[in-house]
């Protein structure tokens, strides 16, 4: 096996992904697939659920573009198939940036870089390590409601649009792990804050 924060330190998300998916780590930059097409009028129905609930409406957004996407996907296996959905989803962190619409992720981007992009941040490496280390760390949650949800569904014989679909909606309530996280992380403004607010978490 290896240690998460090992292969957060130089290792890209969709390859540990690969790792999860496969059991071999493969460290060479990987050729980026080609995101699932966003299908007809989805974007319409997108603007429509931003202008509704806006930026609490993320989770909204990435099941309807999952869910819709499985009505049309091809049979490129399961693998495949994930990764065109994890690229893809990376756009709809565009309703999050100023511009407030789907950033479709370019060419050769990591989908730590995509989704820097999509947020209207600067994509500079210390951003991109950072965000592509938090990725790796949270891969593998095996208590997250969602992976045990999406487990679940898998085991019944779901395909991988229904599974990501059931993870998804796992995590539209308040009574899970990154809303605790949230309100840890409310209105820090500082490293210096931060700091100290994960200070008692150190040893636990």
């Amino acid at each position: 096996g290896y240690l998460a924060t090992d292969l957060a330190e130089s290792v890209l998300f969709e390859n540990v992904a690969r790792l999860l998916w496969t059991g071999t780590l493969d460290v060479a930059v990987a050729t980026t697939p080609q995101p699932h097409p966003l299908p007809a009028n989805i974007d319409v129905l997108c603007r429509d659920i931003y202008a509704r609930y806006g930026n609490n409406s993320i989770l909204r957004l990435f099941a309807t573009y999952v869910f819709a996407c499985g009505m049309d996907e091809p049979d490129t296996g399961h693998q495949l198939a994930a990764l065109r959905l994890m690229y893809g989803l990376t756009g709809f962190f565009g309703y999050l940036g100023p511009r407030k619409h789907y950033r479709a992720p370019e060419p050769g981007e990591s989908i730590a870089q995509a989704v820097l992009h999509a947020c209207g941040l600067d994509c500079d490496e210390v951003r991109v390590r950072a965000l592509n280390a938090a990725l790796v760390i949270l891969a593998d949650y095996e208590l997250a409601s969602a992976t045990f949800v999406a487990r679940v569904a898998a085991s019944s014989g779901a395909d991988i649009n229904a599974c990501i679909v059931a993870a998804i909606e796992s995590s539209s309530g308040w009574v899970v792990e990154h809303r605790r996280v949230e309100r840890l992380l409310d209105s820090v403004t500082s490293e210096a804050e931060l700091k100290a607010r994960l200070e008692p978490f150190r040893d636990g």
